[in-house]
């Protein structure tokens, strides 16, 4: 079954573009699956771009957020998600500083499949970046659907934070030393329903501008 990419990035800054895909059909199994991933390539704030708020010694640029993704033709599972890009500036830094929240809703819309694995990540960062903090630092099981779950993340000497409704279980994965974090839910979702994902990171790098690969990922199987 060929999958198919939707969407572009709408918003006041920066767009990307979809560049790939890795559309994987179904497998003999006892629940008949498919699986849906996209990989879009977006680009920092340009330097001197003006920022739309200032907070905690952040300066904030507008959210860039996408069109409405299917993970399959099917159009079943799907994911809204959006990204914003923070700079902390302070006396002393030897570097520049930034911070990322990355954030998705996942729903269906068919009764007949149900969505049971929700991804986003990011990674590639060029000119290359390191590591400051990450949020969540661990996998999470939710003690009730929602639970408010808080996102914390340094950066020198400046902290920021924010939190979203968590369901089921959250699992995240990290590289190093080179950039790159995702986080996966997983649970039940059928028609109708919803899930959050969301998470925080913070890096350094050399250079004032770059650019970072956002992935995309939905798993779905028949609903019996």
């Amino acid at each position: 079954m060929a999958l198919v990419v939707v969407g572009s990035l709408c918003g006041a800054g920066p767009v990307g573009a979809d560049v790939g895909q890795s559309p994987e059909s179904p497998q003999a199994q006892e629940i008949p699956h498919v699986e849906g991933s996209s990989q879009t390539r977006v680009s920092a704030p340009e330097p001197g771009a003006a920022p739309a708020y200032t907070q905690d010694g952040v300066d904030w640029y507008p959210a860039q957020c996408a069109a409405r993704w299917y993970g399959s033709e099917l159009k079943a599972g799907w994911m809204d998600w959006c990204y914003q890009w923070g700079e902390a500036k302070y006396p002393g830094q030897g570097a520049h500083f930034f911070v990322i929240k990355h954030y998705a809703t996942c729903g269906n819309d068919r009764s007949d499949f149900m969505v049971i694995k929700c991804r986003i990540g990011m990674g590639n960062f060029r000119p290359s970046a390191f590591w400051q903090d990450w949020s969540p630092r661990g996998d999470i099981t939710a003690s009730a659907c929602p639970s408010s779950v808080s996102l914390s993340v340094a950066v020198g000497p400046v902290s920021v934070g924010g939190s979203f409704n968590a369901c089921e279980k959250l699992k995240m994965a990290k590289s190093n030393p080179a950039v790159g974090y995702s986080l996966t839910w997983e649970g039940a979702v059928h028609r109708g329903d919803f899930r959050e994902v969301s998470y925080m990171i913070s890096l350094g790098s050399q250079a004032a501008g770059m650019g970072m690969d956002v992935d995309k990922y939905i798993y779905e199987i028949v609903d019996r």
